[in-house]
């Protein structure tokens, strides 16, 4: 098997001591329909989500408190993603409104109500750096009000800053943008699925094991063999410190998906 490496998350860090606090506003919505896309991509379907808490995206990145904006109305029950966000330590939900369009359904408010409050924050002195997570064009003008308060912005999506039309300007307005690659999704699994580690020790008893299973991930194939009632892979056959195991199967197949480059 070729080498692989794993993916890791590498934020671009603009904190200083100086600069806090620091506060995050996040595009509560678009960034839950971009986050849901980005486990499809990576074959997480829905028999899996229940594995992941969306709240721990937030998490990755250091933030004294995290304003997520949505939209809803009277008629519109709150979903498990947004009620759990804001259940969780450190988070404050607003809310918006979702109103009926002869074209469907339209936010109105969010973008709105994120760009004044975020704006009060930078004027008063009360931030020293922030973080946006989204990449909508409307937050342009935020970026540059913002910025000219003398508060440093970080944008974080998992839009691709060098593609497209807007995520290349929101990075020239911004001191920095992250992208969140798949590595980041890793991190949202809860703990109790996390149980892969390294096994250089049991480097050579994994290669004289006869019970192999191979299984397709992401249209490579991996071989995989059971050993000592656990599962084992080898992400270089020729370095102990490549072998990694868990005594789950699913658990190894979901680390292989989002944590290895395919």
């Amino acid at each position: 098997m070729n080498s692989r490496t794993l993916k890791t998350i590498e934020p671009k860090r603009i904190l200083r001591s100086h600069q806090s606090p620091t506060y995050s506003f996040i595009d509560a919505d678009n960034v839950w329909m971009t986050y849901c896309s980005e486990l499809d991509r990576y074959e997480v379907f829905e028999e899996e989500r229940h594995k992941f808490l969306f709240h721990k995206l937030f998490e990755i990145w250091p933030s004294d408190r995290c304003y997520a904006y949505s939209a809803t109305n009277q008629t519109t029950d709150i979903p498990e993603w947004l009620t759990q966000l804001a259940g969780s330590d450190g988070f404050a939900v607003k809310f918006g409104e979702l109103v009926e369009k002869p074209r469907g359904r339209k936010q109105e408010g969010v973008d709105v109500k994120l760009a004044i409050e975020a704006t009060k924050l930078a004027y008063s002195q009360v931030i020293k750096s922030c973080t946006l997570y989204g990449a909508d064009g409307d937050f342009l003008p935020l970026l540059e009000a913002v910025s000219d308060a003398g508060v440093l912005i970080n944008v974080i999506s998992f839009s691709d800053p060098e593609q497209g039309r807007v995520a290349p300007r929101l990075r020239a307005a911004a001191d920095t943008y992250t992208k969140m690659n798949s590595a980041w999704l890793y991190e949202t699994v809860k703990s109790e699925f996390k149980t892969v580690i390294q096994f250089p020790q049991l480097y050579h008893d994994f290669r004289e094991a006869d019970n192999v299973e191979f299984h397709q991930v992401l249209g490579n194939e991996y071989e995989v063999r059971k050993l000592h009632g656990s599962y084992y892979v080898s992400l270089n056959e020729n370095s102990p410190m490549k072998l990694y195991g868990s005594p789950k199967l699913d658990d190894l197949l979901l680390w292989l998906r989002l944590m290895v480059n395919t």
